[in-house]
């Protein structure tokens, strides 16, 4: 599955700077001929289907062209299915394009198995054909390295110089801590970043991946403006004004964690919260939010407003200690979530043993549900539904939908229907939720999701917790999860440090680095590249020690596990 998941990611990498529209096609399908496509498309997912044109066969042609240039790699259309991603056919009126916005276009070649050898990935501006990203995924993931990652930097320099008319005296190498656990990886990753008058600028970026067991570059992206307007070079605050300034937005906060020697125990920790006081404007001086002004909006209910609220709520009892009472228990959970009965199909979860995993599919909605149940413990762990897709069928993604209710609207149906699903988790969780509201964003989305987190006595345990998904359009339950471990055990809340000693801590080894950012906020509104100079929270020595205090040691806690494997369907 490695290479499904790394084709994943490069196609939502041009799909997160445009939401194109996008063509599949089966090169099996009748009309093939030598190759040449010109059939209707077929899709793997619910998807628009659509003719090829001219357009996308020239796109397709142009990518194989590259993959030849770049690797050596000859692409057949019969080998793969096929996807074409155009920018230009997307517009939101709600997240308008800048004017210096350039159109792109990405081709996806994709395996028909996974046995069916790599695929490949090709992103390129459609005014002058300029390559964004490349990447061929013919790749043997547990071969082992054959050379240093330093003779990998070489063939990557070399590439750079061979295949791109790219400056690097404008841009600075960025040598990362390689973590242990990645040593053996056989990829060697290097980034350039761009730097102006001997400043980092985050907006611009080179990457090139080089596969150490054969000295191939396997893969390359490109993030580069030519034309941008930098602001002055010189801070009005030093470095240790900046941390002051910054300091004053950080919060500590005790919580649980499972314990990094013992996965059975959770420990006590101060988290320190640095998401509101990481950047200060290096020129006015004010904290810098990189989402924009942002509004915090805070919902709570006390144990008694909960009580009051689900006074008249049923919880829903059922049995389930062997798979066919769970199963009995699934078709009754979904009549009294969603109203609806069908046949199920009953599968064993391939994480755990004891829980029973049933779906359903309404074809006639075009709908497919899903509950999962553990018999070991007689409780409803995850059910929800999702649009389904049917050869032949596609399913029609709505557009344009606005919610017919609100944020706290939402959050009270959402404690309602938990009420029912899970009355006993209810009792003892944290029912504060945080919205934030950015002024750079006004969408308002069609979904709500909340998160009630375990609470044992004063302190949060975030790695257990239930979830739910509220449809605002429809004003129906799209999922719940229970997330859940009776068996988990909680060291005493004595003996603590005092939060100010844990941020004494985390501050020790923290200071400001002077960088360059693109302001997505000002850019938005102005159509233009705005760029600020300001001050972000880095570690002295380079190294993240994370913001994981342990509440009795006063020392860092390494790799925590923040969200241990929860006892769920898949």
């Amino acid at each position: 599955m490695k290479k499904y998941k790394k084709l994943i990611a490069l196609s939502m990498m041009t799909a997160m700077l445009t939401s194109p529209a996008i063509s599949f096609a089966d090169s099996n399908m009748a009309g093939m001929d030598n190759g040449v496509l010109d059939s209707k498309l077929t899709v793997p997912a619910v998807i628009e289907q659509r003719e090829l044109t001219k357009r996308d066969l020239e796109a397709i042609d142009y990518a194989k062209a590259i993959m030849k240039d770049y690797f050596g790699t000859e692409l057949k259309s019969e080998d793969y299915i096929l996807d074409v991603f155009y920018s230009s056919d997307y517009n939101d009126e709600q997240f308008p394009k800048d004017k210096n916005f350039r159109e792109n276009i990405s081709v996806s070649f994709m395996p028909k198995s996974e046995n069916g050898g790599g695929g490949a990935y090709v992103a390129y501006y459609e005014d002058n054909k300029e390559i964004i990203s490349v990447s061929n995924m013919n790749i043997d993931y547990e071969a082992k390295r054959k050379m240093t990652k330093e003779k990998g930097h070489e063939i990557a320099k070399e590439f750079l110089k061979d295949k791109t008319d790219l400056d690097l005296s404008q841009f600075t190498y960025k040598v990362f801590e390689e973590s242990p656990y990645n040593q053996e990886y056989v990829m060697g990753d290097y980034y350039y970043q761009r730097v102006h008058e001997g400043i980092e600028y985050d907006g611009d970026f080179i990457s090139v991946t080089v596969d150490l067991s054969t000295g191939k570059v396997v893969s390359f992206y490109q993030n580069y403006t030519k034309s941008l307007k930098f602001p002055d070079a010189t801070p009005k605050l030093t470095a240790e004004e900046a941390l002051k300034i910054a300091k004053e937005k950080f919060t500590s906060e005790l919580k649980y964690v499972t314990s990094p020697s013992d996965e059975k125990r959770a420990i006590p920790v101060y988290i320190i919260d640095t998401a509101f006081g990481d950047a200060v404007d290096a020129h006015t001086k004010n904290i810098y939010y990189f989402g924009g002004p942002v509004t915090i909006e805070k919902f709570n209910m006390t144990p008694d407003e909960v009580s009051n609220l689900t006074k008249d709520i049923k919880p829903i009892k059922f049995k389930a200690e062997n798979k066919g009472q769970a199963v009995e228990a699934a078709n009754m959970l979904l009549k009294e979530v969603y109203g609806v009965e069908l046949t199920p199909k009953v599968e064993y979860s391939e994480y755990d043993p004891n829980n029973v995993y049933v779906t359903y599919k309404d074809t006639k909605a075009k709908l497919e549900y899903y509950v999962s149940i553990n018999i070991s413990d007689n409780k409803a762990l995850f059910m929800g539904r999702m649009p389904m897709y049917i050869e032949g069928m596609p399913y029609d993604m709505p557009t344009n939908q606005k919610p017919v209710i609100n944020y706290k609207q939402a959050y009270e149906m959402a404690i309602k229907e938990l009420a029912k699903i899970a009355p006993e988790q209810l009792k003892q969780v944290d029912f504060e939720q945080v919205n934030y509201v950015y002024d750079s964003n006004p969408y308002t989305p069609a979904e709500y999701y909340f998160t009630f987190p375990r609470k044992v006595e004063s302190a949060e345990f975030q790695e257990q917790f239930i979830d739910i998904r509220i449809n605002g359009v429809t004003k129906t339950v799209e999922s719940i999860g229970i997330y859940w471990d009776d068996k988990k055990t909680f060291d005493s809340l004595e003996g603590l440090i005092k939060p100010e000693q844990a941020m004494e801590k985390f501050l020790s080894d923290k200071s400001m680095q002077l960088r360059y950012t693109l302001d997505y906020n000002q850019t938005q509104k102005t159509g233009e590249p705005v760029i600020k100079l300001i001050y972000s929270l880095v570690s002295k020595d380079g190294h993240y020690s994370g913001s994981y205090i342990d509440a009795k040691t006063g020392k860092y806690i390494d790799y925590p596990v923040m969200y241990a494997e929860p006892a769920v369907a898949p």
